[in-house]
Formats: C-alpha cells, structure tokens, sequence
C-alpha cells in the first residue's frame, strides 16, 4: 500500500503544476496498484523534462520593485530542485538580495561582471547551495555592467545567451533574476529567454509598471525576432479580503 507520506508528496506535487499539465502528471506519478512505487523525484523530472513541461531559460523581470520578484525567482528554484530537477539560478541584481538570501555574499566571489569580460569561466562562477540548485552570485561590482555593454563593440544583446549556452546542457532549468529597469543587460536577458515570468502586486503602482514593462517586452520581441518568447503575469501578495487584491484578480 503506498505510505500516507508518498500520498501527500504525490498530492504536493501535483497540486503545485499548472492545470495544463496536471492530468498528464498525474498519469505519471500514479501509485493505484498496490505493488506499484511511487516514483522518485529524479523519475519524475526525466519524465516532465522529456515532454517539455518546463522552459529551460525563466527569467523574472519587473520595471518596479518591490513585487517580491527576487522571493518568487528563489521559491520557484527551490521547489524545482526539491523536485530533482537541476536548476541554476543567476542574481544579475546589483542589490544581491538574492544572493544575501541564500547566503553567498562575498565581495571576492567572482559575479557575472567577470564572466563578461572573460576574466574567469563561467563554471568557475558557479557555487552548489544544494544538490540540485547552483548560483552565480551578485554583488555591487555588477552595477558598471551596462559601462561595459556600451563600451563593447561585440554583439551586447547575445552576453547573456553566448555564456549560458556553455552551462545549459548541465541543467533542466536556469532562473534569472534581474534588476528592477529596463536596460541593455535586461534586454540580453530576455534575448536569452524561453518564459518571461512578471510579478506584480496588486496595486496602481505596480500595474503602470507592468503595462510598461509589457510595451518594452513587445518591442523586444519585435526588434529581435522573439516570436517564440512566452510571457506570464505572476500576482504575489495577494489577499483575497482586500478590496484593492479582489479587483486586480479580476483584471
């Protein structure tokens, strides 16, 4: 018989997909027959990965701060990797909110300022949190990064891209948590991602952010080609008992 503690894993786990993909999920992770085990994490991300469930490059983005961007990146990371699946996560916020959150501050650490200007490899960049989550920290030397894209005469908006094509292959999926504007190094971020992921509060404020940041998105996507790019809106912080949280969920 399958254990209390296999069912209310195997209900979590699902419980935690989107709609879309849950019915094909449950299938996989079926344990009805009593001499069937349930499957282990490492058996569930070959079998999601191997129907393409999952974007191999997410990056979270959103012109304003404070819409627990940083939280939502982190949490997805975390959740994916308890779940087998092998997952970088980049902080290319100057802020370093995510690397303080995790516990890799270091001024000495290499960040990716220095893989940009290829003073050191980026799989020398990487550090292990976990056994299935890796970071390439951030620290204040990464704010003169856009300095440096001006300043080069190489194809700026592929910095990202060119670097995690060397790492891809070694993960399922690399998150990116960029810094709240709309720069240079943020548009090479979208140049290099599969899924868009914007968080927004449910607020005036916020909204405005959100409408501009989809306005730059477009025209990314139009200048560079991005047909295949996907975008999702994700609301953090919301309280269904607020009036303000009621009428955002609406829209």
């Amino acid at each position: 018989m399958e254990s209390m503690k296999g069912f209310l894993a195997r209900e979590q786990f699902l419980a935690s997909l989107p709609s879309i993909h849950r019915r094909k999920a449950a299938k996989l992770v079926s344990v009805a027959n009593t001499d069937i085990d349930p499957l282990t994490a490492r058996q569930i991300r070959q079998s999601l990965s191997s129907q393409n469930h999952l974007a191999r490059v997410l990056s979270f983005q959103m012109l304003k701060g404070g819409v627990a961007k940083t939280t939502s990146a982190m949490n997805v990371a975390i959740r994916l990797s308890h779940y087998g699946f092998r997952v970088l996560i980049i902080d290319l916020d100057q802020q370093a909110n995510l690397t303080f959150a995790l516990k890799q501050w270091n001024e000495q650490q290499p960040v990716w300022l220095d893989i940009l200007e290829n003073r050191i490899d980026i799989q020398k960049a990487i550090l292990q949190i976990d056994q299935n989550l890796d970071l390439i920290p951030s620290n204040l030397n990464n704010s003169v990064i856009e300095k440096v894209l001006i300043r080069s005469h190489r194809n700026w908006v592929n910095s990202v891209n060119y670097y995690l094509s060397k790492v891809i292959k070694d993960y399922d999926v690399i998150i990116i948590d960029t810094a709240p504007s709309l720069s240079m190094l943020n548009t090479a971020v979208t140049y290099a991602s599969h899924l868009v992921v914007l968080p927004v509060t449910p607020d005036p404020f916020a909204f405005l952010g959100l409408k501009k940041h989809l306005m730059e998105l477009d025209e990314i996507i139009k200048e560079f080609n991005l047909n295949q790019l996907q975008k999702k809106i994700l609301l953090t912080r919301v309280d269904g008992r607020e009036k303000l949280s009621a009428k955002y969920i609406q829209i």
